[in-house]
């Protein structure tokens, strides 16, 4: 284990701006980005990320692909997704994927969030990160039966910043987290939701939903929604449930 930076050293970082930049990049580390490949063109691309739950690692990732995930991008470029995950199903209530991990996955867990006593979970007003990309589709092409990365397109992750506005908006009966970290790009906006405790990025949610003033007013400008944590551990455990795996 290093030890922590220098008092010197966080007051330098936060001059100029860099005292997330490692937990960023760690968080962009750990989301993935799955796809179908239909016709030799991966297509309906979607941020995904894998979390720990009852001691087994699974990937989970917002509903937005027609059928399980057939490409993984790792490494650099797009891949089967065969070697890395297998589709257990779809948790129709929250519109969630669930993947199971071989256990010698490579793809690294998000440490979850842990709450701050007082507190049982994240609080308004607390500083939140979302991951996610401006563009995110067609971003591959399939040439000679090889996947590459189309240049056309931009498929680089990036993290922006925001708050807390409330911890627990109902929309249709489900309870939302409510923030201003907004990555508002199609498919993009449904990367995870993070963060930052003693310089590491750890899971708070799942961004689902983004809101514009035309659909719910000018008070929603810049608003996102995300899952809290027992959504997705619920979503896991309803697939598992509905699917009687014998993984947990």
């Amino acid at each position: 284990m290093t030890n922590p930076p220098s008092l010197s050293t966080y007051i330098t970082n936060l001059s100029v701006g860099r005292i997330a930049v490692d937990a960023a990049a760690n968080a962009s580390s750990m989301t993935y980005l799955i796809g179908s490949n239909f016709k030799r063109m991966v297509t309906n691309i979607v941020p995904a990320f894998v979390v720990t739950y009852n001691n087994n690692n699974f990937l989970v990732a917002k509903s937005a692909l027609c059928g399980p995930a057939t490409v993984i991008y790792y490494g650099g470029q797009f891949v089967s997704s065969a070697p890395y995950i297998t589709y257990l199903g779809n948790n129709n209530i929250y519109g969630i994927d669930v993947y199971a991990l071989p256990n010698n996955s490579p793809l690294t867990p998000f440490p979850w969030y842990a709450p701050v006593a007082p507190y049982s979970g994240p609080v308004a007003g607390q500083s939140i990160y979302s991951v996610g990309s401006h563009l995110m589709y067609p971003a591959a092409i399939q040439t000679s039966g090889a996947i590459t990365v189309n240049t056309t397109y931009n498929i680089t992750l990036g993290v922006v910043d925001g708050k807390i506005s409330n911890t627990s908006v109902s929309i249709n009966g489900i309870n939302y987290l409510q923030h201003t970290a907004d990555m508002e790009s199609d498919n993009s906006a449904f990367g995870p939701l993070f963060a930052i405790q003693n310089d590491v990025a750890t899971l708070i949610g799942m961004n689902v939903q983004y809101a514009y003033l035309e659909t719910l007013g000018k008070n929603y400008i810049g608003v996102s929604f995300a899952y809290g944590q027992a959504i997705i551990q619920a979503a896991i455990q309803g697939v598992i449930s509905a699917h009687q795996s014998t993984l947990i």
